[in-house]
């Protein structure tokens, strides 16, 4: 019979499983529609740059959907890069034009179309020591 930790384990598998054939399954329609998507990548943003300035740089191409700013999951400082969500392929395509050469805070940012992210493999389960096993 199964332990709890056995199945929880085989049912994480699952859901990254079928999380990974999704996240192929949509990559293989963009390169199908060969169409841009509305997510955009903004590199080499300055390190005190708000989400909030991070919009407004982009809302005069078109309406900003979501803008974030990737931070360091440890010090919580940006990372100096972000996502930005417009609402439609033409106002992203637009801003990506417009922004070609575009410096903020003395910095030239760079801006792309945002690339799907990868599948990760599942994590190996660590061994643990005696005292930890059940």
């Amino acid at each position: 019979m199964y332990s709890l930790k056995t199945f929880f384990w085989q049912f994480s598998k699952f859901f990254f499983l079928l999380n990974r054939l999704k996240m192929l399954l949509l990559n293989k329609t963009y390169q199908i529609m060969g169409r841009m998507g509305n997510k955009l990548y903004v590199g080499n943003l300055p390190y005190k740059f708000s989400k909030e300035e991070l919009s407004e740089i982009f809302e005069p191409y078109g309406e900003v959907v979501d803008a974030r700013i990737v931070m360091d999951k440890h010090t919580m400082r940006s990372k100096g890069f972000g996502f930005v969500e417009m609402s439609s392929d033409d106002e992203a395509t637009a801003a990506v034009e417009g922004l070609k050469e575009a410096s903020v805070g003395g910095r030239h940012i760079v801006v792309n179309e945002a690339k799907p992210q990868k599948p990760r493999e599942p994590r190996s389960e660590r061994p643990r020591s005696d005292s930890m096993s059940e």
